[in-house]
């Protein structure tokens, strides 16, 4: 296979990342801007009516790190968010079209398998230890099978297989490309089951966060606060902001942290931009009391408010006191 991706990492990341921006605004997807600092857990966001995609884009698959990995697990699955790695090759080469690969569980596919994936056209086959392998649908299966007048003990004997093995096959356990070409061939019908990535993303369960304990100090003491009002708080480390918050009328908010207000960081256009795209609310969390109620638009409150009078009744005072003419 002919090589057509540039010459350097940077160059085939900021170019897939183009590639990817087309495709989603090609599917008429809001698409948040592109976030150049490669130590981020994500590059873009993208959301519709129905779905939102977090994208991350390497290179190499093999030097995507577990921690990077769990820092987007926590983050979709506290968000109902399908999230990708697009990447190009691994240690065995070139990832190949129409195939799922999997690092620490995160799905991944190169630019033209995902292309096809937004288009309607899923994968049927996967990559795990030892080749590739394809999901069967095991109704689909059973229904070719009978429709046929074959017994289970026809199909097994016919492709040298247990009968144990053909009703799992029909349970809807994967097989191999050699059997799943012997299954084809005999019942004349595709019976592979395309994979759906949002299935898969919501198979994660809850994926614990402690290695999250590197966050300063000033961090987890507010978490520690917070928690005692009804206000759940998840930290991040690789996101342009430091926690997703849950109020006690269970509203969301992409949350940023501060010491001091005067010092917010530079990202806070950043969590903007990605709060309009998901249809989500900025917050910035002070740990001292302030006279500023808005930081570039994000409603700013102290953590003294908070265990006062909660967040909600804190918010709504400031965009109370923004509305007075």
């Amino acid at each position: 296979m002919v090589c057509n991706y540039p010459f350097t990492v940077e160059d085939y990341r900021l170019n897939t990342i183009k590639e990817i921006t087309k495709i989603f605004l090609e599917n008429d997807f809001l698409v948040s801007d592109f976030y150049s600092d490669s130590s981020f857990a994500f590059d873009i966001i993208a959301k519709n009516e129905d779905e939102i995609y977090l994208i991350k884009v390497v290179y190499n698959i093999d030097t995507l790190k577990t921690d990077v990995t769990k820092e987007i697990q926590r983050f979709t699955m506290s968000m109902d968010i399908i999230a990708i790695v697009i990447g190009a090759k691994s240690g065995a080469g070139e990832l190949e079209d129409g195939v799922l690969y999997f690092r620490h569980k995160m799905p991944i596919l190169n630019i033209r398998t995902f292309r096809d994936y937004m288009n309607g056209i899923k994968p049927s086959m996967y990559s795990g230890p030892g080749g590739y392998y394809v999901p069967i649908d095991g109704e689909r299966m059973q229904n070719a099978r009978l429709t046929k007048g074959y017994s289970i003990g026809y199909i097994s004997n016919s492709i040298g297989l247990s009968r144990r093995s053909v009703s799992l096959y029909e349970s809807g356990s994967s097989t191999t490309i050699e059997v799943f070409s012997k299954l084809t061939k005999i019942l004349r019908e595709n019976i592979s089951k395309p994979m759906d990535l949002r299935e898969i993303t919501s198979e994660w369960g809850e994926i614990k966060d402690d290695y999250v304990l590197a966050k300063k100090e000033f961090f987890l003491s507010t978490l520690s606060a917070l928690a005692g009002v009804g206000l759940a708080m998840k930290l991040f480390n690789r996101f342009p902001f430091d926690a997703v918050a849950t109020s006690e009328d269970m509203n969301i908010y992409l949350t940023g942290l501060s010491e001091f207000p005067d010092q917010v960081s530079n990202n806070i256009q950043m969590l903007r931009n990605i709060c309009n795209i998901m249809d989500r609310s900025p917050l910035i969390i002070s740990a001292v009391s302030t006279d500023r109620d808005f930081i570039s638009g994000c409603p700013v409150v102290s953590i003294k408010e908070i265990l006062e009078s909660g967040l909600t009744l804190s918010i709504e005072r400031k965009t109370r006191k923004l509305e007075r003419p």
